[in-house]
């Protein structure tokens, strides 16, 4: 999307190719970050294909890539040849259309995905090592914790903070606040009677330490038997 947005802007039409990256709340911070510090607009949903979709499907150009792999590229071609019209010769033009038409719309195209990423990096004149470098994700972890009715949790609409319990929120915030770089969020599973939970910091220690005060207060307050344990 970084390669898309400058071929865009040196075309002149980045203001007419509405284009779009979609992420749930289990992107890195930190390649959120970099993403909207180089100008890639990016909108957040809840986790999984069938809420992501649809938003890629609203913008002419509109990708989405979730840490699980699942990910895909779809393009409104009419839109995309109706602003390149009197363009079709520049070599930013045919470079864009070369390079999305190696995409493929169906979810989880490893394949097309890493050729895609092979000819950015060759017209980039990058190596791999200079592209693993271009930000460092700080240190996460997934955790879980048992509960008796995850119905008893919701949260907001992509997922990223509690609603109810509140207190449960408050206590996430400051748990975070405590740590450098710190961003956790607990949402129910979709499938088990289970809280995930998700956290980040700086160092690796401090995603053990963040970790452990939520745990504990879900312990504390929420939780209604062990793992492995009959209630």
């Amino acid at each position: 999307m970084l390669y898309v947005v400058d071929l865009l802007k040196k075309l002149g039409i980045a203001d007419r190719v509405s284009h779009c990256l979609v992420n749930t709340a289990y992107a890195n911070s930190q390649a959120m970050s970099f993403i909207k510090a180089n100008g890639v607009h990016q909108v957040m949903v809840p986790t999984g294909v069938k809420n992501a979709h649809p938003v890629v499907q609203d913008y002419d150009v509109g990708a989405n890539d979730e840490p699980n792999g699942h990910g895909t590229i779809c393009v409104k071609w009419d839109k995309l040849d109706q602003a390149l019209r009197g363009l079709e010769d520049r070599i930013e033009a045919r470079k864009l259309r070369a390079l999305l038409r190696i995409s493929n719309l169906y979810v989880g195209d490893a394949i097309a995905n890493l050729l895609m990423v092979e000819a950015v990096l060759r017209d980039t004149d990058q190596s791999i090592d200079a592209f693993s470098g271009m930000y460092q994700e700080f240190p996460n972890k997934m955790y879980k914790a048992v509960v008796a009715n995850r119905a008893s949790f919701r949260t907001t609409w992509d997922e990223s903070r509690l609603v109810d319990p509140a207190a449960l929120q408050n206590s996430i915030d400051r748990f975070a606040s405590e740590v450098e770089g710190g961003r956790a969020f607990v949402r129910p599973s979709g499938t088990e009677d289970i809280l995930r939970l998700y956290v980040e910091a700086k160092n690796q220690l401090d995603v053990e330490i963040l970790a452990e005060h939520i745990l504990a207060e879900i312990k504390t307050k929420y939780y209604y038997y062990e793992p492995n344990q009959s209630s």
